[in-house]
Parts: structure tokens; C-alpha cells; sequence
């Protein structure tokens, strides 16, 4: 996992597109869902968490700049990475991430697409 200037981690969301590929073993799709997609000072993509899966890590540096590739949800990386959890049906707790995901996607980019008929980016 690569680190940033301060030596924090900074981990994006295409760090699960392999998933896409079904590349990673059940295993690696176990730690990766529990050690970044799951948890809550990462990405947090679970049903509780209200806010959405964001561009970049929250434990990295680069989150609390929260510019445009810098902390903020994104639509096409949240698709890819939902589309990524797919190819691990069999895999309880990504069937929880993969609920989770979808519950803040909608509720971060429906309220726009019903008020303006468009997804901000």
C-alpha cells in the first residue's frame, strides 16, 4: 500500500478494481473488505455509515483537502467498485459491504438526479 509525504497510507478506490477482474482470492477480498471497504476510518462502505465511499482514504493526508479527486464520492469509482463486490456473491461480508455501498450511493447522488436530472462528479 503505497504512503504519502507524512507516511500516511493512501489508499483510492481503484486499489479494489481487481475485483472487477475476480484477480484477488477470497482471501485477499476478506482482508481487503475488512481492512479498508469496511472500516470506518477508511472507506466505511457499511450500512451505518452515513457518508459516502470517498476518492481517497480517510486516514490519508490527502482526505482532508477534500479538492476534487481529493476526499469527495465520486460516482464512477463507487460503480466500479459495486460492480467489483459483485463477483464475490459468496462472500458475507462483501454481500454487506456491497448493501452498504449501494444505501450511500443513492442516498448521496438520487437527491440531485431527482432535483436537476444529473450526477455531480
Amino acid at each position: 500500500v503505497p504512503k504519502d509525504k507524512s507516511g500516511s497510507f493512501t489508499v483510492a478506490p481503484t486499489y479494489f478494481y481487481p475485483m472487477l477482474a475476480k484477480v484477488p482470492s477470497d482471501l485477499r477480498v476478506r482482508r481487503l473488505v475488512s481492512r479498508w471497504l469496511a472500516n470506518d476510518t477508511e472507506f466505511c462502505v457499511l450500512e451505518q455509515c452515513t457518508f459516502g465511499m470517498p476518492s481517497v482514504s480517510r486516514s490519508s493526508s490527502a482526505f482532508k483537502d477534500n479538492d476534487y479527486w481529493r476526499g469527495r464520492t465520486g460516482g464512477p469509482m463507487n460503480l466500479l467498485v459495486y460492480f467489483g463486490l459483485l463477483e464475490y456473491p459468496h462472500l458475507a461480508e462483501v454481500a454487506s459491504a456491497r448493501r452498504g455501498l449501494s444505501a450511500q450511493s443513492e442516498a448521496t447522488f438520487l437527491p440531485e438526479w431527482v432535483k436537476h436530472h444529473r450526477v455531480m462528479e
